[in-house]
């Protein structure tokens, strides 16, 4: 195999020397056995490779099962953007074999031009890799923080044209004592970004060094001093002096230099951390959101994403009720300062239906859906609603519908499929399944650190047969988010589904439900349905919500 051509195609580059594969101009993870098998098909993509030729090839003197290779195939597919679909990159012939059909850009292009680049060849920008910032704080208690500030620095850097590595990348690094020498290596970066965040009451303290990886020296380094709302503005500084340091002058900050963050950027902002659906991210969704309305104490949609927010805190970290009351009344403000807006409403909603007020809450989400008949987050919300009062009808229903309004989504199909099965509809039920795999397969293919994709797609691998892999989704998504309630709670239905009871029970009862708002939710949940008479589960029971 020729290892010192690089292969493009598309918005990917495969670099065999370095066995890399970017797409974008960012490094994704690749898995050893998809890389190779892409790999093969590239050199040999001037014929059909058959089962047994890549089975020898990928696996020599070892006798494995076609499912090993139909895994390392979707994995190959996913990690270039392609799936069993399209089959844009890897064609299947059917009783054949495989064909690689992608184009391929012409072998002398200078690697990182573009291949519709005109006049000579420049050399490339050195790329840089942004490690989660270290928490300095006395309690520790400022991930979520931490993480937010390096993900808004790739943010930036990747909006001015810099060469970046992708979150999903440099984030596995997290909590590791790897060398920077080793980090740049594997993640194919010439310079490093690490720092550290300590925060005492409302003041800042950051410091963020820039190290060149070859030599180990640091190209600058520098800490600022700052309050809090002035977070934002550090990023965007940050982010200019990395600019300028890779020889690519001064990166545009989302403000002209100098001007604040204004309420709606931090409001975008903040909803980006919302959709991530962990508990960490709710907390820096709410500072920035907070943040927002410090600016502009009017600004009815931040309002309503602050509600929400506090929702999710409520479900699935900590049911108080000085959660609920703050929920209610940012849900309140908004409706009292926007009445026509649909977030308004779809935030009231979310906001009664954790007090129960599930009245109140149809109402607010029939306003909201009249207000906005494309709105997402009404249909879900209110399906959420309508699980929790067993209607399961009305609920499939919602659910079908916001997974049409957001192609992209894979929790709603996953919740319509348990609504089938509650209905006793389950060749409908395998259906939503089956289609959200396929969506959580892509999600996961744009970010492998997406836990809740992981375990919620559980049981459609288990039902399509693939419980192993099933079983590996569970693990890696409980230590990836090992601190998520959710993510362990999804992991015990996965669990049921199993036939393995006692370990979903362990893991039930590990999670803290007594903390969070689960008992109307787990009360019709009917994967959870074999255990019901356990002893073990109506104790459980019993100190819910």
């Amino acid at each position: 195999m020729n290892t010192r051509e690089v292969y493009r195609f598309g918005d990917c580059e495969v670099d065999p020397s370095r066995q890399q594969v970017r797409v974008g101009g960012h490094v994704v993870e690749a898995q050893p056995k998809a890389l190779d098998l892409l790999l093969y098909l590239i050199v040999h993509r001037d014929r059909v490779v058959d089962k047994d030729e890549l089975l020898g090839k990928l696996w020599p003197g070892v006798v494995v099962t076609e499912s090993a290779l139909t895994q390392a195939l979707r994995k190959a597919r996913a990690l270039v953007g392609d799936d069993g679909e399209r089959q844009a990159v890897i064609r299947t012939v059917q009783r054949r074999g495989f064909r690689f059909v992608a184009e391929l850009a012409p072998a002398d292009i200078p690697r990182d031009t573009p291949a519709a680049a005109a006049g000579p060849p420049r050399e490339a920008p050195r790329a840089v890799a942004v490690l989660p910032f270290a928490d300095m704080s006395a309690q520790r208690d400022q991930e979520y923080f931490c993480d937010g500030m390096a993900e808004e620095i790739i943010n930036a850097l990747s909006r001015a044209g810099q060469r970046v590595a992708a979150r999903t990348s440099t984030f596995a690094f997290k909590n590791r004592p790897d060398d920077v020498r080793e980090i740049a290596r594997r993640l194919g970066v010439e310079l490093v970004l690490e720092g550290s965040v300590r925060k005492i009451g409302e003041q800042l303290r950051v410091t963020a060094q820039l190290i060149d990886a070859a030599s180990g020296f640091h190209l600058w380094s520098q800490s600022w001093d700052r309050r809090l709302e002035d977070m934002l503005a550090i990023q965007d500084e940050i982010a200019r002096r990395i600019a300028a340091a890779l020889g690519g002058g001064t990166a545009p900050a989302t403000e002209p230099a100098g001007a604040p963050v204004g309420a709606a950027e931090l409001y975008r902002r903040g909803l980006a951390y919302q959709h991530r659906f962990g508990q960490r991210a709710q907390r820096f969704a709410i500072e920035l959101f907070n943040q927002a309305l410090a600016r502009d104490p009017g600004y009815a949609p931040a309002w309503a994403a602050l509600a929400v927010s506090h929702v999710l805190v409520y479900r699935y970290s900590w049911a108080t009720d000085e959660r609920r009351s703050e929920a209610l009344r940012a849900a309140r403000r908004a409706v009292d300062l926007a009445p026509d807006l649909a977030e308004a409403w779809t935030a009231h909603g979310a906001a009664t239906t954790i007090c129960c007020d599930y009245a109140s809450a149809r109402e607010a989400f029939e306003k909201a859906i009249r207000l906005d008949p494309g709105s997402f987050e009404a249909h879900y919300y209110f399906a959420r609603a309508a699980t929790e009062t067993g209607e399961f009808a009305r609920a499939a229903m919602l659910y079908e519908r916001a997974a049409e309004i957001r192609p992209d989504d894979y929790q709603a199909l996953v919740f319509a499929g348990q609504a089938y099965q509650s209905l006793g509809q389950h060749e409908c039920g395998l259906d939503a399944e089956r289609r959200a795999l396929v969506r959580a397969e892509r999600a996961l293919a744009r970010d492998p650190t997406d836990a809740r994709a992981l375990v919620l797609s559980a049981a459609g691998l288990i039902h399509a047969g693939r419980a192993d892999e099933a079983r590996a989704w569970i693990e890696r998504a409980c230590t990836l988010e090992p601190d998520e309630p959710h993510c362990r709670y999804n992991a015990a239905c996965a669990y049921v589904v199993l036939g393995e009871h006692e370990r979903a029970l362990d893991m039930l009862e590990t999670i803290g439900l007594d903390a969070m708002a689960n008992r109307a939710w787990m009360e019709h949940d009917f994967e959870l349905d074999p255990l019901r008479a356990h002893p073990r589960f109506q104790a459980l029971m019993a100190r819910t919500h």
